[in-house]
């Protein structure tokens, strides 16, 4: 059984949330990104502080993490994205990487979300899977590896997405991660699996939010495991 808990951060103003209280299971040992204007430049030199504890940063690192974070925080504000976490390592030459996870909202007002909704929206570029979470709501996971300039350099990076349209709402949940690293490939798609399967609606306004009946098993896929090394923690978040 997971751990609950509350989020500890305002929301960034212009992010879009449902009117109903949701909860979502995250690893817990990344890092969520505080995006609201007043707090995240504050928010990103703690996060280095605490991430790097005990591990002396060079200027350029120090600098070329913050940076990224800024970056990070900038595209999250400008596609309003509700919640933002990091996982931060060191590759082989004791150089700083990382990999991202978002999570949004988005409204199909005034037609109901629905899986055909979703489809009709993606590319035929791809694989993409159908799986049931554990309140019974299907969803979409959708796997693409292609090139993608950076630096001025090309490299290959894997774009994992994951669609979770509420039963009997406007609204569908979509989380996204990407990685430069295929090994890590089959990894971060089995934790999004795991995060996106286990959403569940606590309430809402009438018409607009469901609200969770007991889980059943009938129906179900297995959940898949969260991957080794990662726990999970099921993260409250509020309207």
């Amino acid at each position: 059984m997971a751990e609950q808990r509350k989020i500890g951060l305002e929301w960034h103003p212009d992010a879009v949330r449902p009117p109903f209280e949701w909860t979502m299971e995250l690893p817990s040992d990344w890092t969520v990104v505080d995006t609201h204007p007043a707090a995240w430049k504050n928010r990103v030199e703690r996060i280095i502080d605490d991430v790097f504890a005990g591990r002396r940063l060079s200027s350029a690192q120090r600098r070329d993490v913050r940076g990224y974070l800024s970056g990070v925080v900038a595209s999250s504000q400008k596609a309003k994205i509700m919640l933002t976490l990091v996982r931060f390592g060191v590759d082989e030459s004791e150089r700083p990487e990382s990999v991202g996870l978002t999570v949004r909202w988005a409204s199909n007002a005034p037609r109901m979300a629905s899986l055909a909704t979703v489809r009709n929206g993606l590319s035929n570029a791809g694989q993409v899977e159908e799986f049931t979470g554990v309140n019974g709501a299907r969803m979409i996971v959708r796997r693409e590896r292609r090139s993608q300039v950076s630096g001025g350099t090309t490299e290959k990076v894997t774009h994992l997405q994951g669609f979770l349209p509420v039963p009997g709402s406007q609204w569908t949940l979509i989380a996204t991660m990407s990685t430069t690293r295929e090994d890590l490939d089959e990894h971060l798609s089995v934790l999004l699996r795991r995060c996106v399967g286990s959403v569940r609606v606590l309430g809402g306004d009438s018409g607009e939010g469901p609200v969770d009946g007991p889980v059943t098993e009938e129906g179900a896929d297995e959940q898949p495991e969260a991957p080794e090394a990662v726990s999970v923690t099921r993260f409250e978040a509020p309207q």
